[in-house]
């Protein structure tokens, strides 16, 4: 016999017979099913993550008036580095290196 204790909500112990079994095919269907929403559970819980540090961020480009020099838009969070290099966001920071080589 296989034994599995499944980590997520409802926490259940499974027992299947190791011969490829209905019931084994059954387990394997409950920890997939539990696997994809614990996966979907953990993404979510990212993207929220990242959804509030991107609120912080522009909440700091509003207080210390951090804008594009070119468009004035407030620069992502991920564009951060690129915005203290050229004062410019991501985009215009492209777009001026773009007409440079030109």
């Amino acid at each position: 016999m296989i034994e599995h204790n499944v980590g997520v909500a409802p926490a259940k112990t499974y027992y299947a017979e190791a011969d490829g079994s209905g019931l084994f095919r059954e387990l394997v269907t409950v920890l997939e099913t539990q696997y994809h929403a614990a996966m979907s559970y953990i993404k979510n819980l990212e993207q929220e993550q990242v959804e509030e540090e991107e609120r912080k961020w522009q909440y700091v480009c509003q207080k210390r008036n951090f804008v594009c020099e070119r468009c004035g838009t407030y620069p992502p969070k991920s564009e951060r580095d690129v915005y203290f290099e050229t004062g410019f966001c991501g985009a215009c920071a492209h777009a001026a290196e773009k007409m440079k080589s030109e």
